[in-house]
């Protein structure tokens, strides 16, 4: 989002000839990039914590060259993704109604294959695979009602409900653009609706980033732990300062003493 900033103060006078320039495809193409790879990297926990809890019996799938397989995956998929649109000369352009660059939803076809093959298609995937893990999850809690077995599924649980509320999050932001798209191939599509794709795209960054603090204790812990750090630091500053400061009127208490004894 930060690199677009400069295109809301685009003027109109500017925007046909700051449309189509190099510049601006390549923050869409990376503005696009971006989304992707938020989506993809729900894709990737999802497939891991599958294999975790359904597929741990086939140890290969739970090596550390898997992980960093999986890694790479998440990087390399969305940079060819986006880089892909670069082929059609109109895919990316400033949209005056958003006042960004972007893949607009003006242009049917690259909009809605994008939709298709980085929301629908993954967030489809995310959802069966998490049925399956609760569907295994629920037969193993019959099969093997042990104490340890239910508190390990009731933590994993928890997981991944919070990971499906983000999910979720997601979903909510990238609505409107889809509505865009949909519009857009029947009649023309209200302007305020493209600011909405952007704001509730926006939105969905910061919530998703707000609940990630609140439902996450390991980074709740680190932030306070580094908060207590630097109050600790700015205390202990303060209390050399000061004590300086007081050694020092001391001193020139002391020698203002002297001279008048001296005199």
């Amino acid at each position: 989002i930060a690199i677009q900033i400069p295109d809301v103060f685009q003027t109109n006078q500017k925007e046909n000839n700051y449309s189509n320039t190099t510049f601006c495809r390549f923050r869409a193409c990376f503005y696009l990039f971006c989304c992707i790879a938020k989506i993809l990297s729900y894709l990737i926990q999802a497939v891991s914590r599958y294999f975790i809890t359904v597929l741990h019996r086939h140890r290969q799938l739970l090596t550390y060259r898997t992980n960093i397989i999986m890694i790479i995956l998440n990087w390399t998929l969305p940079i060819i993704i986006a880089c892909s649109f670069l082929t059609s000369p109109i895919g990316f352009q400033y949209e005056s109604e958003s006042h960004f660059c972007t893949l607009t939803s003006k242009v049917f076809h690259t909009s809605f294959t994008l939709m298709v093959v980085a929301f629908v298609i993954p967030v489809n995937i995310i959802i069966t695979l998490y049925v399956l893990i609760l569907k295994h999850t629920t037969h193993t809690n019959r099969v093997q009602p042990s104490t340890i077995t239910r508190k390990n599924n009731k933590r994993n649980l928890k997981v991944y409900r919070n990971i499906l509320m983000l999910l979720g999050i997601v979903l909510i932001g990238g609505t409107p653009y889809l509505l865009c798209i949909l519009i857009n191939k029947f009649s023309a599509t209200p302007w305020p609706l493209y600011s909405m794709a952007v704001l509730f795209i926006t939105m969905a960054a910061i919530v998703e980033s707000v609940t990630i603090f609140l439902t996450n204790k390991d980074v709740k812990r680190i932030v306070y732990a580094k908060i207590n750090v630097f109050q600790a630091e700015k205390t202990e500053t303060f209390t050399i300062e000061t004590t300086m400061k007081t050694m020092t009127t001391h001193n020139q208490l002391k020698k203002r003493q002297t001279i008048t004894i001296n005199a």
